[in-house]
């Protein structure tokens, strides 16, 4: 299945993922060209606006050794129990009904819009993520269409990364990021870019497993825990790398959003989770 074109005001706001100028429809109209010759191909209807990068770097090779395992079990993970994916997405619904999302609304990671579950049908959304095929790696999950049905109507899709976002500068009210933070490849920068496209007043919604938890208290338990397991991998006793780029304590959370430009709001608890996952709330300062 070819995902249909994203909406026209999203294709007012695209821009180079790298200095942000205006990118040029090729004659053929297959690919996308910056002020500097880089060409953007447009794949099923898809803009891929992942910046080219080459795997000299040891940081950029751990992210994309991560990023093509993800996608692997990806493409090969079903939720095979359908009431189960139902009781996640009522957990969820407790915890964004405290939330402030509206007016556009950019996904950051977020696949095959899963949220849109979860928003208002009044929310202008738009999903960006590195994973080109998503959608149609989406569309053989049966289990979730079958529960939730409506996450095949069409919605804005735009493949980019969290850290060079091609977007212009103030052109969202809200941007989120689920289960991504501790996987990008500089959480620092992707913050910076959610800062620079919401618009003033605009709201950033982060979503994230907190290493030690809520009180710390777990902090040397799972420290103890991720030794033994590098401790076993060495010895090839242990076959499943973590591929994450950091893990963030709940302070860790805390100070790079504020360090980013952003007032904490709200601060929430996944339930069940032990304290170990967080929601947070917060807007971007105006200075």
């Amino acid at each position: 299945m070819i995902i249909q074109k994203v909406d026209q005001w999203v294709e007012t706001i695209l821009v180079d993922p790298l200095n942000k100028d205006k990118l040029d429809l090729e004659q053929d109209r297959n690919q996308l060209r910056s002020s500097y010759g880089v060409c953007y191909p447009i794949v099923k209807n898809v803009y891929d606006l992942r910046v080219p990068y080459h795997s000299v770097l040891t940081r950029q090779q751990d992210w994309e050794t991560g990023q093509a395992d993800y996608e692997r079990l990806y493409n090969l993970f079903d939720i095979s129990d359908k009431l189960a994916f139902q009781q996640e997405i009522e957990c969820f619904k407790e915890i964004y009904s405290k939330l402030t999302i509206s007016g556009r609304l950019l996904d950051i990671g977020g696949g095959y819009g899963q949220i849109r579950i979860l928003i208002d049908s009044s929310v202008a959304y738009v999903s960006c993520d590195p994973m080109l095929n998503m959608y149609d790696a989406f569309l053989k999950k049966r289990n979730i269409l079958d529960a939730y049905p409506q996450l095949t109507d069409h919605f804005n899709f735009i493949c980019c990364y969290a850290e060079h976002l091609p977007f212009k500068a103030e052109s969202f009210d809200s941007a989120h990021m689920r289960s991504i933070v501790d996987n990008l490849k500089d959480a620092d920068l992707a913050l910076k870019e959610a800062y620079r496209v919401l618009r003033p007043n605009g709201r950033l919604i982060i979503g994230s497993y907190v290493f030690g938890g809520k009180d710390g208290k777990a902090l040397h338990r799972d420290k103890l825990k991720e030794s033994v397991k590098q401790q076993l991998a060495r010895l090839k006793l242990y076959n499943k790398p973590d591929h994450h780029i950091w893990h963030p304590t709940h302070q860790n959370l805390r100070d790079i959003i504020a360090s980013n430009g952003f007032n904490i709001e709200v601060e929430l608890w996944q339930p069940g989770t032990h304290d170990n996952v967080c929601f947070i709330q917060a807007k971007k300062h105006s200075y």
